[in-house]
């Protein structure tokens, strides 16, 4: 009787035993996919037929694919052009047999057909006895980086401790966890609460700190790791999470071996059933690169605001100092005149020449207004209030109805005024530019018979102005808002060529954007936007 108890007791105890392994296993799985979804990098698993096992956030964000509807897709198929689907292939097969991918870069296409430029890492699954059963492919969306334009971030989720009891059937999980965080880009690390002893951290973050690998740092605590001021410093921030219970998120700068970095840090508490905080979880992303970058664009910046000012004063210094010449060179041109014409000796060729000159001296005064107005524009205080754009474009056609040369009949030009919007800016810069822009407009449109231009503006509140002239080639665009240049001929369309060069300075002075949009003998559109709207801000 006591053999077949004690046979009863070691049965019912397999039993409790099985049953608790079933649940650790199915926690540890939904641990594994929970860390998977949080992550912020894109995280895709592959079977070995390159069937999609896993899909997370990060990847729905990148390609717009759910979850839902990749599961068990052909990934090759379903993503990759045909004529290279033979080449990942073999790389697929490279990656299973041990050769794992490393910071290969390219662009993907989105499902709205957007394009990211991504870096990708990717290394083989194993199961618990080192045989290949997929692939992890790990990426991240360097789009922004490449474009020197830029935001970090990165999510992360709760990593508890495996059961010693449930090593053999955790063993799996945790290689492949392991291999996701040594394909990850940043420094991963736990801190235990009661002793700030690190049990578990990837090989980035152990040679970030001076070590060879993540086995000579694991097991030691922050004091082991760190100079005494640093590890003071860290053990502060711990603390704060275990009392807070709160994540915490700060961008700091360390110096470790020698050599500062700058780290954007997440701190996330871990927590058990009873919500008390056994660890931390911390990610650490070096963003050294990106801070040194903006430190030294606002450097240039401010090089370029020195060098434009002193541009503006040197332009105003020249063009004032050269009206003083072209005055005499006009009075005496006229003086001459008179002489000649009073002694009878004013033949042709030499009214010829005086004409010339007269009007050469009254151009080079032209050009000169267009710099000095210029470099006005430069030192002038912006006087912002809210400004009626309707009236702006009202005052511009009565004043080019003024100036339109009387065989220009009104009759012969159309003008269309959509709504346009309040704003705030300075009323007398942006009347310059309604009037150079409708200038423009009409000039260029002169040889119809019935010129139309279309004032108006665009949901997001672009304003614009469209003719139907002459139009010019796009790949010209470039040169519009430059002083002094000009698509067309001086003998054609007459100008100083200062015109969009001052409606530019005018829009980029009210932190706005211009462009053009034109086609030879089809007419141009101009656009411009600045500053928040009023009517918005009333909103």
């Amino acid at each position: 009787m006591v053999e077949r108890k004690d046979n009863f007791c070691s049965s019912k105890g397999k039993r409790r035993l099985r049953k608790q392994a079933k649940v650790y296993g199915r926690d540890s799985e939904e641990r594994f996919r929970s860390i998977i979804q949080a992550a912020g990098s894109v995280i895709i698993l592959l079977d070995l037929e390159h069937h999609i096992l896993e899909w997370n956030l990060a990847a729905e964000r990148l390609y717009g694919w759910s979850r839902q509807e990749v599961l068990g897709q052909d990934y090759f198929e379903m993503f990759l052009p045909a004529d290279v689907q033979e080449l990942v292939a073999a790389d697929h097969q490279k990656v299973l047999a041990g050769t794992p991918t490393r910071n290969f870069e390219n662009f993907v296409f989105a499902r709205d057909r957007s394009q990211k430029y991504v870096q990708w890492n990717a290394d083989r699954l194993l199961d618990a006895n080192n045989q290949p059963v997929g692939v992890v492919v790990c990426g991240q969306d360097i789009t922004l980086r490449k474009q020197a334009e830029e935001e970090l971030s990165l999510h992360n989720q709760e990593l508890l401790a495996s059961k010693q009891s449930l090593e053999v059937q955790n063993e799996q999980h945790t290689a492949q966890l392991q291999c996701l965080f040594n394909l990850l880009p940043d420094y991963i690390f736990v801190v235990e609460r009661q002793t700030m002893a690190i049990p578990f951290c990837n090989d980035i973050f152990a040679q970030g700190i001076g070590f060879e690998n993540r086995q000579q740092v694991e097991g030691k605590t922050v004091f082991e790791c760190f100079l005494a001021a640093d590890a003071e410093y860290f053990a502060k921030q711990n603390e704060q999470v275990f009392s807070s219970k709160e994540t915490l998120h700060v961008q700091e700068t360390l110096v470790l071996q020698n050599q500062t970095y700058h780290f954007d840090t997440f701190k996330i508490p871990v927590k058990n059933q009873q919500g008390e905080v056994l660890s931390l979880l911390a990610t650490s992303r070096d963003i050294t690169e990106l801070i040194e970058t903006k430190q030294a664009l606002s450097e240039r910046t401010a090089q370029l605001e020195t060098v434009n000012r002193e541009l503006d004063s040197f332009s105003y210094s020249v063009s004032h100092d050269l009206r003083a010449p072209l005055r005499h060179i006009s009075g005496f041109v006229g003086a001459l005149r008179q002489r000649l014409e009073a002694a009878g000796t004013l033949d042709d060729k030499t009214k010829h020449y005086l004409d010339v000159i007269h009007k050469s001296s009254h151009k080079m005064g032209e050009l000169i207004d267009g710099l000095l107005t210029l470099s006005r524009l430069g030192r002038k205080e912006l006087a912002c209030n809210s400004v009626d754009l309707a009236q702006l474009v009202a005052t511009a056609i009565r004043l080019v109805n003024t100036t339109t040369p009387r065989e220009r009949k009104a009759s012969q030009i159309e003008f269309q005024v959509g709504e346009l919007p309040l704003l705030m800016g300075d009323e007398a810069l942006l009347q310059q530019v309604f009037s150079n822009l409708i200038h423009n407009a009409v000039k260029f449109s002169r040889d119809r018979h019935l010129a139309k231009i279309e004032i108006g503006s665009l949901a997001d509140g672009t304003i614009f102005v469209r003719d139907n002239g002459v139009g010019f080639p796009m790949e010209y665009a470039d040169q519009l808002f430059g002083a002094f240049q000009r698509l067309h001929s001086q003998k054609d369309f007459e100008g100083s060529g200062i015109g969009l060069a001052i409606v530019q300075r005018i829009v980029h002075r009210h932190g706005g954007t211009i462009w053009a949009d034109a086609k030879p003998d089809q007419g141009a559109s101009f656009y411009f936007k600045l500053g928040q709207m009023l009517n918005d801000t009333q909103d």
